[in-house]
């Protein structure tokens, strides 16, 4: 089971937004986009991480509890991209 960093992006930008439609403005994507990552987030981990019986989609008991874990992956992706960037630049400055 491979989840990808745009998966996971997605599922953070509903949750912080409310809506797939406030995550695809704040990825800037279609909101077709947006529900295809989340659905194939769900696919993958074969849990329903939204209940979508209401407008917005509210969190599962699921998809609470994968929350934080998710944060953390995506703030060590982030650390991990900021790091690299700063090699990069101290690698262009020696060079």
């Amino acid at each position: 089971m491979a989840l990808s960093i745009e998966q996971l992006e997605a599922f953070m930008a509903a949750v912080e937004t409310g809506s797939f439609s406030g995550a695809a403005r704040r990825l800037g994507k279609a909101q077709s986009s947006v529900s295809g990552l989340i659905h194939k987030l769900e696919d993958k981990t074969g849990l329903n991480l939204f209940d979508r019986s209401r407008r917005d989609p509210i969190l599962t008991e699921d998809g609470n509890e994968l929350l934080r874990d998710i944060k953390t992956v995506l703030n060590a992706h982030r650390k991990l991209q900021m790091r690299v960037s700063s090699l990069q630049t101290e690698t262009s400055q020696c060079g």
